[in-house]
């Protein structure tokens, strides 16, 4: 069982290279047999499933442009690659009170999910 965190690590970290290498997440998801999804614009304390609150797992996701696909990223349980779909920048206010977050929409391959019977 202690060898499920290494090898979750290890499958993240091959989907990650083989979708940059490839410039193509979806297919490279395909070839590893993991599971595609999409979100919808998030903000930085926003809740994806598979990954968590955004802001706290992957904030480096916020930094990244469109297109671009993350390095590999352990969301506890799960194993997750993300490429950035869309990127909406903060806005002025007029309110120097109200924050706005950069929100992000993106595609999350998850390498899998270490199960706990054997």
């Amino acid at each position: 069982m202690s060898k499920l965190p290494a090898l979750l690590a290890q499958k993240t970290t091959e989907l990650a290279a083989k979708a940059r290498t490839m410039n193509d997440l979806a297919k490279a998801a395909k070839g590893v047999g993991a599971t595609l999804k999409s979100s919808e614009l998030v903000g930085q304390s926003g809740q994806v499933p598979d990954l968590g609150q955004v802001g706290q797992v992957a904030p480096q996701l916020f930094n990244m442009k469109p297109g671009e696909i993350s390095g590999p990223i352990s969301a506890g349980r799960t194993g997750v690659v993300a490429k950035i779909v869309d990127k909406q920048e903060p806005t002025p206010t007029r309110s120097p009170r109200t924050s706005i977050s950069s929100a992000i929409r993106f595609s999350t391959s998850a390498a899998g999910r270490p199960s706990t019977s054997s």
